[in-house]
């Protein structure tokens, strides 16, 4: 494998032999990891994550429910000449949906038809009484900042009072008093995270959201010299969620990572990784040895290797390595322990699988929402993966209906 010189080093290359190994490394260290610039107003994505509308219209309903499960209680109410009344409802989720909004870059306005019945007592009276009810709102989900650490929060907010349907029961107004109880309920909702980016692995100086008719996107700007941007399918995920981010991208992230690090093996070697193409569930890595001490040596190898995932995590495993260029008097060495010891395909998996929505689990009420990793691949210079969120420990829409159940 013969990898061409770098700008950088364009001048102490044509210096010839005389130019010392150390040197060469510090100025391909100096230019990976060089400040970079601020972002322009119209930065381009270089990692998108896309959550489906079905999946947002699963979270959405998640949200609501959670309110909802407040309700499961004796209520308390006034009624005349001082006689005793409570009332206690038990709702469902009937069916929501979620469609795009001008309110902001991350909103989804949902529509929600709630189904249940309501306990009531008055006096020495009691019944049951079964009631519909219908109410809008929006999801919100907002970008927090903090420090160099980012987080995608959503929230219930601008929920418009619930508009009950219930017959009559003597002087009790059951639907007026339900419509209040409903309200209150959704207001206590907490917010919750969807996303966090912002680590070793994959560093990021900007983050924005956007919403279609397909999907909740998350765009991401990252630190790395050499990333490049990468555009979301206009087609609509044909999962709860994907990501995208280019093999130039990664290629970048590992070799901030591996400069960043410096000598490894006694202080000695350097790694650099300085090429990378992922194809299907495979990867071909171009590596650089530099050995530093002294006058230094180094040694290219083009290291093969398998992409793989677990529920939660992508892996990129090494399996062998062919010999490329070398210095003058190269000395041997084992690429692949090398790479095992630095650790930097590890660390650049953990931010891909960071990046992942709902990575770390997201509590939505009483409920847990958890990504699941399905498939990572490449193809055309891009590592896609894909998945499926759960809820609770079902599928998503599976674990909402659950939830309902529950009451």
């Amino acid at each position: 494998m013969s990898l061409p010189p770098r700008p950088a080093l364009l001048a102490l290359a044509l210096a010839g032999c005389a130019s010392h190994v150390p040197e060469l490394y510090q100025a391909e260290r100096d230019a990976v990891l060089a400040p970079l610039p601020a972002p322009p107003a119209d930065w381009p994505a270089e990692v998108a994550v896309r959550v489906s509308s079905r999946a947002v219209g699963g979270i959405a309903r998640a949200a609501v429910e959670a309110g909802l499960e407040q309700l499961d209680e004796r209520i308390a109410v006034d009624a005349p000449l001082g006689v005793t009344a409570w009332i206690r409802p038990t709702v469902a989720v009937d069916a929501l949906e979620v469609r795009p909004t001008g309110a902001c870059d991350g909103c989804l306005r949902f529509d929600a038809d709630l189904a249940g019945k309501v306990k009531w007592a008055v006096g020495g009276l009691d019944g049951r009484l079964p009631f519909t009810a219908r109410l809008a709102g929006t999801v919100r989900f907002e970008v927090e900042e903090k420090g160099d650490r980012y987080r995608v929060r959503g929230r219930l907010v601008d929920v418009g009072k619930a508009r009950v349907s219930a017959g009559a029961v003597r002087e009790l107004d059951v639907a007026g008093l339900l419509g209040d109880h409903i309200d209150e309920a959704l207001a206590r909702v907490k917010p919750f995270t969807l996303a966090a980016f912002g680590s070793e692995g994959l560093p990021v100086r900007a983050l924005r959201l956007d919403s279609t008719n397909r999907a909740l996107v998350v765009e991401a700007l990252t630190a790395a010299r050499g990333a490049v941007p990468v555009a979301a399918p206009h087609a609509a995920p044909g999962t709860d969620w994907d990501l995208r981010v280019a093999d130039d991208t990664v290629l970048a992230l590992a070799r901030r990572l591996a400069f960043q690090a410096g000598t490894i093996t006694d202080y000695t070697i350097a790694l650099d990784p300085r090429s990378l193409a992922v194809r299907e569930h495979g990867f071909d890595l171009g590596l650089r040895l530099w050995r530093l001490a002294g006058r230094g040596w180094w040694r290219d190898y083009l290291v093969h290797g398998e992409v793989t995932v677990g529920r939660r995590q992508v892996r990129f495993r090494s399996t062998g390595a062919e010999e490329g260029d070398k210095s003058p008097g190269a000395g041997l060495a084992d690429p692949l322990a090398l790479l095992a010891e630095g650790r930097i395909l590890e660390a650049v998996a953990d931010g891909i699988r960071e990046a992942v929505p709902a990575s770390k689990g997201a509590v939505i009420g009483s409920r847990q929402l958890r990504a699941r990793i399905a498939d990572v691949r490449g193809l055309d210079g891009v590592v896609t993966v894909t998945g499926s969120f759960t809820l609770g420990g079902a599928d998503l829409l599976e674990g909402a209906k659950k939830g309902a159940g529950r009451r």
